[in-house]
């Protein structure tokens, strides 16, 4: 008797999943704000039922349309959380994990902006905090002198006032993050004059008498340094270089009727 012989095969059927849960991830969600998400599915023929675990508080999943939603997030779920969502549909069921991030709005932190002086350069850089990265920055409110301007992308603002841009600016600067989330904040710009002494001449001192007089400016803005720097006064005279004060008293014999160049 002989033994037949035929050929096989080993063949492999991939079962693919009748519906199936699209989303890959979830917007964020900021505190104080209404939250709305639409899970979508594909696949997916009768009556599903929507479920979900991990969810931070205020946070709820409707079981018929799929919809993740909160009314006003609670500051107390900032951070990020782990959820399961599950969809069931005759009788089967598909699970995926979701994170879930909870973030406060943007705002501007700068609470203050230092003051430019004509014909110097300026260079300074808005700072903002929560919401997520990258800002971008916005005036929408005011304006600044033609001769300065804001970086969209870095919040720097920069340039040279001139004399003509001298006077006070009330800006009102936006932030917006990268989910176009925004906060706002109303800063005063002040340019003011560079500085210049405006003393032409001292008054006299008087043999053995207290002497007291003070080098005047205009202009200019913050804590001045002065220096004498031509000239010298009687030994018993001090200049105070952080006031621009000169004082002390003058004995017999310390005479001086130099010109000095502050």
């Amino acid at each position: 008797s002989g033994i037949a012989r035929a050929p096989w095969g080993l063949s492999m059927v991939a079962q693919l999943r009748a519906f199936y849960i699209d989303d890959d991830t979830i917007p964020t969600a900021y505190t104080g704000k209404a939250y709305s998400h639409t899970f979508t599915t594909g696949g997916a023929a009768g009556t599903p039922n929507w479920t979900a675990t991990g969810l931070p508080s205020g946070f709820t999943l409707n079981a018929t349309t799929g919809v993740l939603s909160a009314a006003a997030v609670n500051p107390a779920a900032v951070g990020d959380h782990t959820i399961e969502v599950s969809l069931t549909v005759g009788g089967e069921s598909h699970a995926r994990l979701y994170t879930l991030r909870v973030v406060e709005p943007p705002t501007i932190v700068t609470d203050e902006l230092p003051n430019a002086t004509a014909n110097g350069a300026y260079n300074f850089t808005l700072q903002g905090q929560d919401g997520e990265a990258p800002y971008t920055w916005a005036i929408i409110s005011g304006a600044l002198p033609t001769t300065l301007s804001l970086n969209a992308n870095t919040g720097a603002i920069t340039g040279t006032p001139g004399v003509s841009d001298v006077g006070q600016y009330n800006l009102e600067f936006e932030v917006t993050d990268v989910n176009g989330i925004t906060g706002s904040r109303t800063l005063l710009l002040e340019v003011v004059g560079p500085v210049a002494i405006t003393s032409t001449t001292l008054p006299s001192a008087t043999d053995g008498m207290p002497y007291s007089a003070t080098v005047e400016t205009f202009g200019g803005s913050g804590n001045f340094t002065f220096a004498l720097i031509n000239g010298t006064l009687p030994q018993s005279l001090t200049f105070d270089t952080a006031t621009g004060q000169i004082s002390g008293s003058v004995d017999f014999g310390q005479e001086a009727n130099s010109p000095f160049l502050i």
